[in-house]
């Protein structure tokens, strides 16, 4: 610190201290000064104290309370006989009584009786919304031990008179916990004030004093001790040890100034190594803030500025705010290697830097601990080494490129020898094709993995060819060392000791002045090939026989599969005859079932007019007088009698109707026509049938939905299902609904009839399209209406008709049509039909 801005500094101080003069008269002392804190510390914690147990007071006082609530809502039960006679008898009036008098009890805001059901209920007071306890009792009979409840008695205390009384107390308990706090906090800045902080003052101003001594550099002198200060305790120990201090102060004084003249003299010798170093020297402060502190000029040219005050003032992480070689960050490195080096270790590593002028260098960084610096220095010593990196960077880019060559191709194995044959690259697709490993085979030869007799032949070959002796290595190079590219059929032998046939080819490596250095075999491994050549000979040479034995085998099969042909045709034509004779039998008996009846009646009927009119004939004829009331009797006879004979006769007439309506001619009505206007018709067609029937219909049929069937035939199926919803869907009702919807699905149309009505069981939807199959044969009903309708759609409208239904839910008829309809066809005649 300057000697000027010591003055100044001490001065202020001095000030300070005098002026607290008047801060020791307000009530807390100046701000910042211990006794203030003390005091605030002494209020603080008496307040926290307070509060602590004014909150553990308030809290068994409350708990106190709310269980004297509960002891009190405990004994609302001894009302509860009271109350269930007056509910069992009825008396109003008593159980007003009983609740208005369970409301006047304290706290208790809303009681309210319910008997079972809610049948009858009573209450009293205005049930809080907040800051309530609800307690539930059961009402029992009076003279009943069955345990079962006849009402609930429902009671709601409010909490609100609890919380006024809890805090009036806490008001009381704060007030007087609050009061002692104060008390004590002023007895503590009273003791404080006398005991600690006055004597302290007192030291204050014996240390500003010692201040503008040492600055001035005047030799400190005793200085009169403050009368406090007298007593031997703490404070007038540590005024004792200032007094030493300051002797101390002024041997260290004397000492330094020796110290900075030789400081001095050596740094000024540093100073002409350091600038004339060809390396770039930078001195940083160990901070973590890495701001040079020194640079030499090798490290203004090293780093690209302009001049040594610009490299100052540039902060030296960004020369490094690029990716390092070894992937770590500026601030990674700098805290592990500024620990070690302040540890004293030197350390060294290589850094990629991006300097001032744009130019990416890498340099060998040197960092080494300044000795006897405060703070601690750290000397950083850089080197440049971009262009030795590069050279070196190239040479394995190189190699890696090759490398990463060779290990792609792990198909084939890529052997390269030297000019003498011993190998020296053995790829990692020959040591899977022969089974060796690099390791093995680098310095041998290509004979270890040759077979001997074939390399001699080979040999044979060559030398008749070449006109020379050739053996040995020569053997697979010879054509190479001509210039010439050798591709040829050899046989490797596996380490394991298994044939391998490949596809070798040889070829010369020279150098840049084309001297042969080496050569290089790639050979590809052709056994599967050779395989499939020999298998696909083998497999033609079969072929011929193979196909001439199929091709009989097939002929038989044929022969046979005909002959079972034909039988199948001929059985399933017997057995659809023998179906519909079934069929056709089936429908006659029920035919002749339901015409049996009326046809009877008709019978019966008109047997007993007969006698009737032979009676009378007899009696006309023998002359007896003929009396009126006979003669009425008779009439009368013969009326009901031919009345039942016609209502019988129409019943048969209906029944053949619909027995030639399930036999349809497939060739009447076919025309083109519009399906929403179809449908709309035939409802209300329905609607007109129904005898006055209540039901809502709801049409969904897009317009414009056109088909080329029978229209007639469609009409009748929607009235027919209207009918039949009439009849049984809604038996027993006044009113239900029917939806009928249509939509398009490709080349067919959905229509879908739907009704809410009672629905049906499984075992009556299964048989719901069966003939005479009906639910109101009661009623009159014939049960071919559904069945009419089956097969309506399933014969002429060459559609399906399913059902599904609920019960109790409704039931849905889907019908799918084609838009065309199929085409009408003549139905042969069996015998006997």
């Amino acid at each position: 610190m300057a000697p000027d801005h010591d003055v100044e500094h001490n001065a202020r101080l001095r000030h300070g201290m005098t002026a607290t003069g008047g801060w020791r008269t307000t009530l807390l002392g100046r701000p910042g000064s211990l006794g203030r804190r003390i005091t605030l510390l002494t209020m603080a914690v008496g307040t926290a104290l307070t509060l602590l147990a004014s909150s553990i007071q308030l809290t068994l006082d409350y708990l106190e309370l709310r269980r004297g609530l509960d002891r009190q809502l405990d004994q609302i039960e001894l009302y509860l006989p009271n109350i269930a006679l007056s509910i069992w008898n009825l008396d109003e009036d008593q159980v007003r009584l009983a609740l208005a008098g369970l409301t006047r009890q304290p706290n208790v805001r809303y009681v309210q009786v319910a008997t079972l059901g809610m049948k009858y209920q009573w209450a009293q007071g205005e049930r809080p919304s907040r800051n309530a306890v609800v307690r539930t009792f059961s009402i029992k009979p009076p003279s009943s031990r069955s345990g079962e409840a006849i009402g609930e008695l429902t009671v709601v205390a409010s909490l609100d008179g609890l919380f006024w009384q809890i805090g009036q107390r806490a008001l009381v308990i704060l007030l007087s916990f609050g009061l002692i706090a104060i008390l004590l906090a002023a007895f503590m800045l009273m003791l404080t004030r006398r005991l600690i902080t006055g004597r302290l003052d007192a030291i204050g101003d014996k240390v500003a004093s010692l201040g503008e001594v040492l600055s001035a550099g005047e030799q400190p002198v005793d200085l009169p001790s403050h009368k406090t200060l007298e007593t031997v305790d703490e404070l007038g120990m540590l005024e004792r040890t200032l007094d030493r201090t300051t002797m101390r102060l002024t041997r260290a004084s004397e000492e330094i100034t020796a110290a900075q003249a030789a400081l001095a003299e050596s740094e000024s010798r540093f100073r002409t190594l350091v600038e004339q170093a060809p390396e770039a020297i930078c001195v940083f402060r160990a901070d973590g803030q890495w701001r040079f502190l020194d640079v030499n000029p090798s490290a203004v040219r090293l780093f690209g500025c302009a001049s040594r005050e610009a490299l100052l003032a540039t902060d030296v992480r960004s020369f490094f705010d690029v990716q390092q070689p070894d992937g770590r960050s500026f601030e990674e490195t700098a805290r592990s290697r500024n620990a070690r080096t302040l540890a004293g270790e030197s350390s060294e590593l290589e850094r990629a830097m991006r300097t001032a002028d744009g130019r990416l260098i890498y340099c060998n960084v040197h960092l080494s601990p300044m000795p006897e610096t405060d703070p601690p220095l750290i000397r950083v010593t850089c080197i440049d080494v971009t262009e030795r990196r590069q050279a070196e960077a190239a040479a394995v880019e190189l190699s890696t490129r090759l490398q990463a060559v060779l290990d792609a191709a792990h198909e084939v194995s890529i052997i390269s020898t030297d000019a003498q044959g011993a190998i020296r690259v053995f790829n990692r697709g020959a040591e899977a094709m022969l089974g060796y490993s690099a390791a093995e085979m680098i310095g041998q030869t290509p004979a270890v993995f040759h077979r001997e007799s074939e390399v001699r032949m080979r040999a044979r070959e060559l030398t008749a060819e070449l006109g020379q002796e050739i053996d040995g290595f020569e053997t697979f190079v010879a054509l190479a060392r001509r210039g010439q590219s050798e591709t040829r059929n050899w046989t490797y032998v596996r380490k394991d000791g298994q044939p391998l046939r490949v596809s070798l080819t040889v070829s010369a490596v020279c150098d840049a002045q084309g001297a042969i250095v080496g050569f290089l075999g790639v050979a590809r491994d052709i056994t599967q090939q050779l395989a499939a050549e020999g298998d696909l000979i083998r497999l033609n040479l079969q072929l011929d026989g193979r196909v001439r034995e199929r091709t009989k085998a097939l002929q038989e099969s044929t022969e046979r599969l005909q002959a079972a042909l034909d039988d199948l045709q001929h059985t399933q034509v017997k057995l659809v005859q023998a179906e519909k004779l079934a069929a056709l039998g089936s429908l006659v008996a029920a035919i002749a079932h339901q015409l049996n009846t009326p046809i009877g009646n008709c019978l019966i009927t008109a047997t007993a007019l007969s006698e009737e009119t032979a009676a009378m004939r007899r009696q006309l004829a023998e002359g007896a007088p003929l009396k009126r009331s006979s003669f009425t009797q008779y009439v009368d006879t013969a009326g009901d009698t031919t009345e039942l004979i016609v209502r019988s006769l129409q019943r048969a007439a209906a029944l053949v109707a619909h027995f030639k309506q399930i036999a349809v001619d497939q060739r009447h009505e076919r025309s083109e026509f519009d399906l929403a206007e179809a449908v709309t018709q035939a409802i209300a067609i329905a609607r007109a049938s129904c005898n006055g029937a209540r039901f809502d219909t709801q049409i969904e049929v897009p317009p414009g939905l056109r088909m080329e069937a029978y229209p007639t035939a469609v009409e009748q199926v929607i009235s027919d299902l209207v009918s039949n919803a009439v009849l049984h869907a809604f038996s027993g009702r006044d009113h239900g609904t029917m939806r009928v919807a249509a939509r398009q699905d490709g080349e067919n149309v959905v229509l879908s009839f739907s009704d809410d009505g009672c629905g049906m069981g499984e075992d009556i939807r299964r048989r719901v399209f069966d003939p005479f199959f009906t639910t109101g044969l009661a009623r009159g009903h014939t049960g071919l209406g559904l069945s009419i309708c089956y097969n309506l759609v399933t014969g002429p409208l060459g559609g399906q008709m399913e059902v599904s239904s609920t019960p109790g839910v409704g039931t849905v008829f889907t019908l799918t049509l084609p838009r065309k309809a199929p085409e009408p066809v003549s139905v042969p005649v069996l015998p006997g039909q």
